[in-house]
């Protein structure tokens, strides 16, 4: 093997593993933004089954729950300051 082709194949090999880690961090990035974007939809299920039964009664599958306990706890210290008029400002 030729000096010229030993540096060739060393500089293909480092290529190769920059590429390798640039799809590892690739795939790392996007498997936090999926657990993100999941939690994210939890939340907002949660939400939709609370406004839901505020709306049309308790959910079939949650009429022995609270409906505190549907919400998430960042949202749910929120609830009765929504309903007191803390936030919702209705005029009859």
């Amino acid at each position: 093997m030729k000096f010229e082709d030993y540096l060739v194949e060393q500089a293909d090999d480092q290529k190769q593993k920059q590429q390798q880690q640039q799809q590892q961090e690739k795939r790392i990035s996007l498997e936090q933004e999926v657990e993100k974007l999941q939690a994210e939809l939890e939340t907002q299920q949660a939400i939709g089954k609370v406004l839901h039964s505020a709306l049309h009664g308790p959910v079939a599958s949650a009429a022995n729950s609270s409906l505190a306990s549907l919400l998430p706890p960042h949202v749910s210290f929120s609830v009765p300051r929504l309903f007191s008029g803390g936030w919702l400002m209705i005029d009859h």
